[in-house]
């Protein structure tokens, strides 16, 4: 009896020594998977914008997990622009190893999320002034003729 008591308190331990790590994973790969269909909804509702009429318009929410933030960014380098808010996600200054990848590949979505970091470019989209959503919040998308703008 008091061997199996011990085997069954090593088993137990064994599982949770190693299950906790690929329980986390699962959470990762879900949080990840948000954050993915986020930049695909958007992709398409700036499709659809694009297909409208010159300054036609549409409020898009996006949600995302807690651990993860997406980030709206000029490619072109003029100038970070920043808006006068003094709400800290709408004035995202990236770090400057990232803002030369961002400037290098043309991306206008920088992403962080629990696997990683990275850019996406999203066509016929341009960024006024950087800045970030972290959980949810409402973007405004603007058809400018040959470009949709985003904002806040």
């Amino acid at each position: 009896m008091v061997f199996a008591l011990i085997f069954t308190v090593i088993v137990i331990g064994l599982v949770l020594v190693f299950g906790l790590g690929q329980m986390g994973s699962l959470f990762c790969m879900s949080s990840d998977a948000q954050v993915g269909k986020a930049m695909t909804d958007l992709e398409t509702v700036a499709s659809e914008v694009y297909n409208l009429a010159e300054g036609s318009s549409r409020v898009f929410r996006i949600s995302l997990p807690g651990d993860s933030k997406l980030c709206f960014v000029d490619p072109e380098g003029t100038g970070i622009q920043l808006y006068t808010a003094a709400d800290s996600w709408k004035n995202w200054v990236p770090d400057p190893v990232y803002e030369s990848i961002i400037q290098e590949k043309g991306y206008n979505i920088w992403y962080e999320m629990c696997s990683g970091k990275g850019g996406k470019t999203l066509s016929y989209v341009k960024v006024p002034k950087n800045f970030c959503v972290i959980g949810g919040k409402s973007i405004y998308l603007e058809n400018k003729g040959l470009w949709v703008e985003i904002s806040v």
